[in-house]
């Protein structure tokens, strides 16, 4: 009995009773927020941590909020994207909403249970306002109250602050883009936020004591008056400063204007009780009230069903309207959904389990384990309905003059674009000519896609009289570029978001097939028809419906050039790292590398899904499985991914392949087209010119660059054999002697001649790796120019006189 008493009296002891040392009590005023932000309300943290990486610490991210509202320093002039300047202001708005209203929750419900035991904290099971107003409150229970009243209302302003501040940091000149652009950013934010909270000041101290008037009083409000003014001068002069350091005075200011969001949204979260009192007479919670699980049930239910659908909303979302909405909303979006649904779960995985630690960490893990074993790594199924192309009549008779052989690179959207454009400007500078020259056609990854588009959309418009009243070297007619228009308009989109949307939705559930990859190519035909319904020759024909696209059978594919020519999309086997190809022409025996077949049956393949093979990019895409269905044949699948992996330029399939295509006497012409401009090392102008200091080491690591290095010198080595296998080049003579590889030509794009000409920054730009299917307004007027300027160097390598280059984008 004794016993008992004694443990009683023990438990009964006060908190207070605890020997604190001198850096416990020194910190102990920000414990309540550290336990509550990685304790309580970990998973907004998370999402916190998640948007400041993604803006900030990624490069490629800064690309997409550029093309929200951008300069095109070439034409001088700004490219709006409203609808997905809207989308990411409401997707901001929408995730702070959820960052702050789950960290309420998660924070306040059942407040009471897994506070430690150190703290001297009580009350929380009953309102504040139920308390006497003669008992005393414990500090540290006043501590506790604060963090819980401020830490959500901090961290929905944080988010706000986070996006809106990513906006203004992507606009800054490139020579910002630093520790002093984040300096900038945080003063143009913290101005407002300054004058929000001596605005609060005032009308909390006027509202408490009305009738109080004296020198405190006075002080008080001037003080406040004070914080009020500096904040906004401090936000004039960050403003003026911001204006004065981006590209375009416009984007500048909107940047500016959208920075006042955060003080906006801090000023509404503090007074939303006295407005909801106001306007509905309901009486809320106050802000450090603890909360019972049944008083907020109906919310909980509401989120995980509100942020399931959501998910679901984002996966069976149209591509056209994915990417009006972009990539940078969706990824928000998608954190918003996840919020409010693992919120919910969380609130009653804690409800059932009283608040035991660890208890959330136990269900997680569990059904980590059941995945695992059931489930495998998931292979991408995409297919398109397969249709027949129109035959095309002809005389059989090939056309006087060179053999064009064409390879093009791997190297994302970026690459598809420079390869389509290339392509069809020589098409369009010769009236057709230049297409009839053609061979054989290699491609890699972005490099297959711009082939695929280019063939696809001339074999549909040349019969429909694409060049009609086309006169070749003439100047008297004004030079029209409708292929060129139609591969541009259909590629030049965000490709990218519905594959992020489908990725963080369905392909986040386990035992589930993969859609992203589906989803990628689905953007991709799309893309097509519309902009061949919008091509010229058929432009208002409401009947009309493209029979060329994507989805058309690989084996009909021609680009309405007799003979065909034989077309090769490479792709790897991740099982064997062998090199494989789909091609238009049925494989045999006679294609092989080394002894074994590594050719792919094209046998009910489309176009598209034969280009998703070649251009599965890690993590954007899954890898494929091939067959499709050989589930339902019973046969161990080829898993298939970029092809980039084994050989980025397509060479060494047409060098393996150059027995059943090299079948004439005809001269040969190769295009070694490289979509990826050339390394910065490596570049003599950029080094001379545009170099202001010695360049930093990379923060690849060194495996990682020794990797993608090495796949560079194999693709080179292979692009050099296969010129000396159709006599281009000599044995011993230099490659960039012989080859002429078309790529970007900065100097000539740019103009540039002095070193602090501020086009260096947009040449600094174009050495940054492109973000797989997504490219920037300036980026493809780079990439248009480029391409204007190259017709010129393809056209002669292909032997054709009659050809203008004078563009109307010069």
């Amino acid at each position: 009995m004794a016993t008992l008493n004694r443990r009683k009296e023990e438990s009964d002891a006060k908190p207070s009773g605890i020997d604190y040392g001198p850096v416990s009590r020194a910190i102990a005023w920000i414990m309540p927020w550290v336990f509550l932000a990685l304790r309580r309300a970990l998973i907004p943290t998370l999402c916190i941590l998640a948007l400041a990486v993604l803006f900030y610490l990624v490069p490629q991210s800064q690309d997409v909020l550029i093309g929200l509202a951008e300069y095109v320093a070439q034409d001088a002039l700004i490219v709006w994207n409203w609808t997905g300047l809207a989308s990411y202001l409401v997707s901001s708005i929408l995730v702070s909403l959820a960052v702050w209203y789950c960290a309420r929750l998660l924070c306040t419900v059942e407040a009471w249970l897994g506070m430690p035991m150190a703290w001297e904290v009580h009350h929380f099971g009953t309102r504040q306002a139920e308390l006497g107003e003669a008992q005393k409150i414990p500090r540290d229970d006043v501590r506790v109250r604060k963090a819980i009243r401020w830490m959500p209302r901090a961290y929905g302003v944080g988010t706000l602050a986070t996006t809106a501040g990513a906006l203004a940091f992507a606009h800054l000149e490139p020579q910002w883009r630093a520790s002093a652009g984040v300096l900038l950013v945080i003063v143009i934010l913290g101005g407002p936020l300054l004058a929000t909270v001596g605005l609060l000041r005032l009308l909390r101290h006027r509202a408490a004591r009305p009738d109080r008037r004296g020198e405190r009083q006075s002080f008080f409000r001037f003080g406040s008056i004070a914080q009020v003014i500096t904040g906004f001068a401090v936000y004039a002069c960050a403003s003026f400063a911001l204006v004065r350091s981006s590209s375009a005075w416009p984007v500048a200011l909107l940047c500016a204007v959208w920075a006042l969001l955060p003080g906006v949204l801090l000023y509404l979260l503090v007074t939303r009780r006295a407005l909801v009192r106001y306007l509905f007479s309901w009486d809320l919670p106050q802000a450090d009230d603890g909360l019972h699980f049944t008083e907020v049930i109906v919310q909980v239910v509401a989120f995980v069903v509100l942020g399931f659908a959501a998910l679901a909303g984002l996966a069976a979302g149209p591509t056209v309207i994915i990417r009006g909405i972009g990539s940078a909303a969706t990824v928000m979006l998608f954190l918003a959904a996840a919020v409010f649904f693992f919120c919910g779960i969380q609130l009653v995985l804690r409800w059932i389990s009283r608040a035991v630690p660890g208890f959330t960490s136990l269900v997680a893990i569990i059904l980590f384990l059941i995945a695992s074993y059931f489930g495998r790594e998931p292979l991408g199924k995409e297919t398109l309905d397969p249709r027949d192309a129109p035959a095309i009549a002809g005389n059989g008779t090939v056309t006087p003059g060179p053999r064009i052989i064409v390879n093009a690179y791997g190297g994302g959207l970026r690459a598809a674009i420079f390869t389509a454009q290339v392509l069809a400007l020589a098409d369009d500078a010769s009236c057709g000519e230049f297409g009839e020259h053609i061979q054989a056609m290699s491609g890699v990854s972005g490099g297959s896609l711009g082939i695929a588009v280019y063939l696809a959309a001339r074999q549909e418009l040349k019969p429909l009289r694409l060049w009609e009243g086309c006169v070749a070297g003439s100047d008297a007619h004004p030079l029209s570029t409708p292929l060129t228009d139609v591969v541009t308009e259909a590629l030049v989109q965000d490709h990218l978001s519905p594959s992020i949307a489908r990725m963080l939705s369905v392909d986040l559930l386990p035992l589930v097939p993969p859609q992203r990859g589906m989803a990628m190519l689905d953007s991709w035909n799309d893309a097509l028809v519309g902009a061949l319904k919008n091509a010229p020759p058929v432009r208002g024909d409401k009947a009309y419906a493209p029979r060329v696209t994507l989805a058309v059978r690989l084996g009909q594919l021609g680009g309405a050039i007799l003979p065909p020519p034989r077309v090769y999309f490479n792709t790897t086997d991740a099982d064997s790292g062998a090199r494989r190809w789909f091609s238009n022409f049925s494989p045999n025996a006679e294609s092989t590398s080394g002894g074994n077949v590594t050719a792919l049956e094209w046998s009910g393949v489309t176009v598209g899904e034969a280009v998703l093979d070649s251009a599965r990019f890690p993590v954007i895409s899954p890898a494929g499985a091939f067959p499709p269905d050989y589930q339902r044949e019973k046969v161990l699948p080829r898993r298939l991914v970029d092809g980039g992996y084994a050989d980025n330029s397509g060479a060494q399939t047409l060098l393996d392949e150059s027995r059943l295509w090299d079948t004439g006497s005809a001269p040969k012409v190769m295009l070694d087209i490289n979509g990826n401009p050339p390394e910065a090392a490596d570049d003599p102008y950029v080094t001379r010119v545009c170099r202001h200091k010695q360049p930093a080491p990379s923060h690849v690591p060194t495996s990682l660059l020794a990797l993608l290095s090495a796949r560079s010198a194999h693709a080179l080595d292979g692009v050099v054999r296969l010129s000396r296998q159709i006599g281009l080049c000599a044995p011993g003579e230099a490659s960039q002697a012989c080859l002429h590889p078309v790529q970007f030509d900065l100097e000539k794009v740019y103009g540039v001649v002095t070193a602090d000409d501020p086009h260096c920054d947009e040449v600094r730009n174009a050495q940054l790796a492109p973000l797989g299917w997504y490219t920037s307004s300036a980026s493809s007027v780079m990439l248009r120019r480029s391409s204007d300027i190259t017709v010129q160097q393809v056209c002669d390598l292909a032997g054709i006189r009659n050809c203008r280059v004078r563009s109307t984008t010069q």
